[in-house]
């Protein structure tokens, strides 16, 4: 049924997090390498060929969410964000729909899981970040995107690409981290497409009044003339957040 604006209900689930002011994000994975910004694909234009083998150098043994989350409370956070996946398409949770995630790099773990039991034993809130593009996935949009690493070499024509692919494979990630990880206090898409907060909500459809969903969206695509964007809209500039999370 289609959804209905409530602001009173709004007001009640979004109070936790005006209450909170004070949180933690981090911002990690496996542009962690190479150490030159998440946007490192991007900016140098880097091929799958040339990045996809970070992947077996990916091992941080030393990685202590328990430790991270504690002091994190004793610094007085009141919650925190961790990027399940940013564009690149690295996954540091166990995703079922691909195998460049963490638990296939020599670290063999879930980061995603063990992040989400950290912070709840310390007390903070907890929270997801997920990116709505990915450049490595093979039916999202190559030549001409204004970010893709391959948005200005024609050889990665779009000719062949099925958006609505690509949207089941993102949709079906979503629900993997929304069923498979407890209750998040918080989600966080990165870019913007339609649909997506329906599918949070029919994992909860009576609300917990404790969560929100945070869309930022930094800019928008080109539409490719050879790609069916299946109602994908990705037309907003700078950012929107604070929208009804379930």
């Amino acid at each position: 049924m289609p959804f209905v604006f409530d602001r009173d209900a709004y007001e009640r689930r979004t109070a936790w997090f005006t209450r909170a002011r004070f949180g933690l994000f981090l911002h990690w994975g496996l542009y962690a390498i190479p150490a030159r910004g998440e946007w490192v694909r991007s900016v140098e234009r880097i091929p799958n060929g040339a990045y996809d083998p970070l992947m077996a150098q990916f091992n941080p043994r030393h990685c202590d969410m328990r430790s991270w989350m504690a002091a994190a409370k004793g610094a007085g956070m009141q919650y925190a964000v961790l990027t399940a996946k940013h564009h690149d398409g690295f996954c540091l949770f166990d995703s079922a729909y691909t195998g460049f995630k963490s638990t296939n790099s020599p670290a063999g773990r879930d980061f995603v899981r063990e992040f989400l039991a950290a912070a709840r034993e310390a007390g903070l809130r907890a929270g997801l970040y997920f990116s709505l593009i990915d450049w490595r996935h093979p039916d999202f949009p190559h030549y001409g995107d204004r970010n893709h690493p391959m948005r200005d070499d024609p050889a990665y024509s779009n000719e062949g690409r099925d958006f609505g692919r690509y949207l089941d494979y993102m949709h079906a990630q979503v629900r993997e981290l929304c069923s498979n990880y407890g209750r998040l206090d918080l989600l966080w898409f990165d870019f913007s497409y339609d649909h997506q907060s329906n599918i949070i909500r029919t994992f909860s459809p009576s609300g917990t009044g404790s969560g929100l969903l945070f869309i930022w969206t930094i800019s928008a695509h080109r539409k490719a003339a050879s790609i069916d964007w299946m109602g994908a809209a990705s037309c907003l500039f700078y950012m929107l957040f604070l929208l009804l999370f379930f």
